[in-house]
């Protein structure tokens, strides 16, 4: 059974003294703009995502909420460990997705992201610019044998590519 993991940065995000931690930082008007732009294109090309697991930093939960907003029936977690993950973290979280999900996102941040992008395809040096989007495929039985053979690394898509 083919199983898609959609690995997602989140969207550029505001800086400044009036957020006093990273955590806090929430999505820059071109974040918002990018985070809807790619839940478009994610609808158009038949990608769009049954569950949504995202970071619960400020400006990672608002662009999964963003993806929620323009996709339809999509389920959203926002799950604690994503902020600070590690490789094996990111493993976790996806061996304990529920095998009735065929499509499921990731939004979070890097480098991990593009490092996990890396050994789950076996490819390297995959660029994850704010709110890219990684389309890994896989023909696994379940989440949890995901990660045990290569996926296919269907693409990587940047907001700036694509058409408003």
């Amino acid at each position: 059974m083919k199983r898609t993991l959609l690995i997602l940065r989140h969207g550029k995000s505001l800086r400044g003294p009036e957020y006093s931690t990273d955590f806090e930082r929430p999505l820059a008007p071109r974040g918002i703009k990018a985070a809807r732009r790619m839940a478009r294109f994610t609808k158009r090309k038949k990608l769009a995502p049954e569950l949504i697991i995202t970071s619960q930093a400020a400006r990672a939960l608002g662009t999964a909420e963003l993806f929620a907003a323009e996709l339809d029936d999509v389920e959203l977690i926002a799950h604690d460990e994503i902020y600070d993950a590690d490789i094996d973290d990111l493993y976790d979280i996806v061996e304990d997705i529920d095998d009735h999900y065929q499509r499921v996102m990731l939004v979070g941040h890097n480098p991990t992201f593009e490092m996990f992008v890396d050994d789950l395809t076996g490819t390297y040096n995959s660029l994850l610019k704010t709110c890219s989007l990684a389309v890994v495929a896989n023909n696994c039985a379940s989440w949890g044998e995901f990660a045990a053979t290569d996926g296919k690394l269907v693409g990587i898509y940047h907001p700036r590519e694509l058409p408003d």
